[in-house]
């Protein structure tokens, strides 16, 4: 399969580039004796006008070839046309036509590409972390933020172009949101949790993410600690060690800080309460060890419809959103 669509590219580079210089040759007035795109025995030939057009086996190259007195004698009322008779500046169109050939066909391909409807993400706040930045100024599941420092945002990418100019202004960040139809203002401290450069990992440290998953278990790792322990994709997860559970990030650093541990789990399995013993595995991470279960969490499809836009973007808006592709990776969905 690697081959036949390495050659495919190859043919259409070549046929582009070849085709440029005799666009550019016939533009300025030169015979043009032959078009060949590959080389060795021609697969296919055929005369059209005073252009003998090839193709031949080895899709690797091709070549024009041009009226020229210094390889073939030249009668007098053609040499006009011959490419060696041409002026100097239209010698260099012809050279670097093929080339130029090539660009445009980038730029088309380019754009052709990038063109068209993408998903984009309204600013509503799925899912907080425990112990971040927007935990501790009062940030909500299910708010909407319209503004951070007076600029206004329109989804997920705007409201990340904020928080790096907030970062970029000694991290002062304010918040204006819409939470149950009332407008509030509330002030982020960045530097107090080390928001200091912006990086991938910026909107998981502030806290906030998109997505919004049940507090239920999804696609289990086999023999990963959870699957060892007798849990299966959708458990319900309802309480640990007699604590009532309120969240998936929630879980998630409830589990990393215990690993080794065991945790008395309370779940609902088909309207039916259980209690289970999980014993998270142990791992290292930066340094330090967490627990890990080995276990997905179930995405809530009717809160990702709600927040999801469709827009019609051009080539530079669709690019600025290659972040859409990422957004798992800003809250953790696995433990």
């Amino acid at each position: 399969m690697a081959l036949p669509a390495f050659l495919l590219v190859i043919g259409v580079l070549v046929t582009f580039h070849e085709f440029g210089h005799y666009v550019a040759a016939r533009y300025c007035g030169v015979k043009v004796l032959e078009f060949s795109i590959g080389f060795g025995k021609p697969l296919l030939t055929w005369q059209r006008g005073e252009t003998s057009w090839k193709i031949g086996w080895i899709l690797l190259g091709g070549f024009v070839r041009m009226l020229d007195s210094r390889e073939v004698p030249v009668s007098a009322d053609e040499l006009p046309r011959a490419f060696n008779q041409r002026p100097p500046w239209q010698k260099i169109l012809i050279s670097i036509a093929g080339p130029l050939a090539n660009l445009l066909l980038a730029v088309v391909l380019f754009f052709v590409v990038m063109q068209g409807e993408q998903t984009r993400l309204l600013p509503y706040v799925g899912s907080v972390a425990p112990q971040s930045a927007a935990a501790a100024a009062g940030v909500l599941p299910g708010d909407r933020i319209r503004a951070v420092n007076d600029t206004e945002v329109a989804d997920w990418h705007a409201l990340r172009g904020g928080l790096g100019d907030a970062i970029a202004l000694d991290g002062r960040m304010v918040l204006y949101l819409t939470r149950d139809g009332v407008d509030m203002t509330l002030a982020v401290d960045l530097p107090a949790f080390g928001l200091q450069q912006l990086d991938e990992q910026s909107l998981a440290r502030l806290g906030l993410s998109p997505l919004r998953y049940h507090l239920a278990l999804g696609e289990l790792a086999p023999g990963g600690a959870a699957a060892r322990a007798g849990l299966r994709q959708g458990d319900r997860l309802l309480g640990a060690d007699g604590r009532l559970l309120t969240s998936w990030p929630a879980w998630v650093s409830y589990v990393q800080a215990r690993p080794g541990q065991a945790i008395r789990l309370r779940i609902r399995r088909d309207g039916q309460l259980r209690e289970v013993v999980l014993t998270p595995d142990s791992s290292e991470r930066n340094g330090q060890k967490v627990g890990r279960i080995g276990a997905g969490a179930l995405p809530d499809v009717a809160w990702q419809q709600k927040i999801e836009q469709q827009v019609t973007v051009g080539a530079g808006r669709r690019c600025s959103r290659r972040w859409h592709a990422r957004l798992a990776s800003w809250h953790p969905v696995c433990v």
